[in-house]
C-alpha cells in the first residue's frame, strides 16, 4: 500500500528481522509505496532471503488489476 510503511505489519516485521534500518532507509530514499516504485534492500545475512524487494501498488481505492499485473512485471524485472 502507498503511505506509511510503519504501519504495514508486514514491514514492522520486516523491520525486526533486519535488526532496525529498513524504515530510515526508505524515508531517505523517498520510497512510498507509489505504483512500481521499486525499493531493493540487501539483508545482510539477517533472513534466509538474500535481498527483499519492496514493490509499490499504490492506494488500495485504485487497485486494479491492470495495476497488480504491473507490480508484478516491475517485480520480476527488478529481481
Amino acid at each position: 500500500d502507498e503511505g506509511p510503511l510503519e504501519k504495514n505489519p508486514w514491514i514492522a516485521a520486516l523491520e525486526r528481522a533486519l535488526g532496525g534500518g529498513l524504515l530510515a532507509h526508505a524515508k531517505l530514499v523517498e520510497w512510498s509505496g507509489k505504483p512500481d516504485q521499486v525499493l531493493d534492500v540487501s539483508t545482510l545475512g539477517k533472513t534466509k532471503a538474500r535481498r527483499v524487494l519492496l514493490v509499490g501498488v499504490g492506494p488500495a481505492a485504485e487497485r486494479t488489476a491492470a495495476r497488480l499485473r504491473s507490480a508484478v512485471a516491475t517485480a520480476v524485472r527488478a529481481s
